[in-house]
């Protein structure tokens, strides 16, 4: 089993993500997390919006696959194997 984090910026995008995985029985539930990550830039702060698709799945392969798709290639992945 693993648990998978899929980080992007674009909120229509994780709803896609979302039901993607649902759909094709990758995962049987989702988490998504909106949050505002702040940074510095020259002139001051900066604002932007960062959402996070979160899940538990034994079909890392076909995730990975899913991730190649040119929709998500602004989309960052991490992964970690569950132990017992």
């Amino acid at each position: 089993m693993h648990f998978v984090q899929i980080e992007m910026g674009n909120e229509r995008l994780a709803e896609n993500v979302k039901y993607s995985v649902l759909d094709n029985k990758l995962a049987r539930f989702v988490t998504i997390v909106g949050s505002t990550r702040s940074f510095t830039v020259e002139n001051g702060i900066k604002d932007t919006k960062a959402f996070v698709v979160t899940f538990q799945t034994e079909k890392l392969e076909e995730i990975k696959t899913m991730m190649t798709d040119p929709t998500l290639r602004v989309a960052s992945m991490a992964a970690w194997e569950m132990s017992a």
